[in-house]
């Protein structure tokens, strides 16, 4: 793909604003809340009468999270330094150590407790699964679509990874240890980092270019 720090920082603001609404709306006690709680009881009751249900988001968190997430975000930066692609793969390296900070800060400044029936400790807002998700999954994504520019299958290959974090998402509600706008939010936060790596590496590509 071209470098087009436009695009990425356009998409950046449209994940900011979303979660910047999302944590008005929860600060204002909003409509949101009452929804929040309608739908975490729903899903996690659903989940519960359901136990083939319940494995299948027990299974699915897991890859938003821990040894598989770290793992998938290495053969990202690896598959970035084999192409020789230095800069950038030291970007998206910074970027994705970055995150591990990034959740904590958040959820330390809304201090939003788990749904009441969640079986772990922690705070809320906004979802570290689906942030995490976001990120890994986004970059390698757009890895792959870099990879195989202009070829008619690259779509073939990244709608489904991008497909994981919505569904790792998914999973943090049916477990019962999130909110809706939690992961709503984690997603937006993840995904507006995502498209700020990505500016920041195609300004970088695009005034190295216009040097030679």
């Amino acid at each position: 793909m071209n470098p087009n720090p436009r695009r990425y920082l356009l998409l950046a603001f449209i994940g900011s604003m979303l979660f910047a609404l999302l944590a008005l709306l929860l600060v204002a006690d909003s409509f949101l809340v009452r929804m929040d709680n309608r739908l975490a009881d729903r899903c996690y009751r659903y989940s519960i009468d359901h136990p083939s249900v319940h494995n299948f988001f027990l299974s699915v968190t897991d890859l938003g999270w821990g040894r598989f997430l770290n793992w998938v975000g290495a053969a990202t930066i690896l598959l970035l330094l084999v192409r020789r692609d230095w800069i950038r793969g030291l970007i998206w390296t910074a970027g994705s150590i970055s995150t591990h900070e990034i959740v904590p800060f958040l959820k330390d400044q809304f201090q939003r407790p788990r749904p009441e029936f969640a079986d772990i400790g922690g705070l809320s807002f906004p979802s570290g699964h689906a942030f995490g998700s976001a990120v890994v999954y986004g970059l390698l994504s757009i890895l792959v679509l870099r990879i195989w520019q202009g070829s008619r299958w690259r779509l073939w290959f990244a709608c489904p990874i991008w497909a994981i974090i919505p569904l790792v998402a998914l999973s943090r509600m049916m477990l019962g240890v999130h909110y809706f706008s939690d992961v709503l939010a984690g997603m937006s936060a993840g995904l507006a980092w995502v498209f700020l790596i990505g500016a920041a590496a195609d300004v970088w590509e695009k005034r190295h270019s216009s040097e030679r």
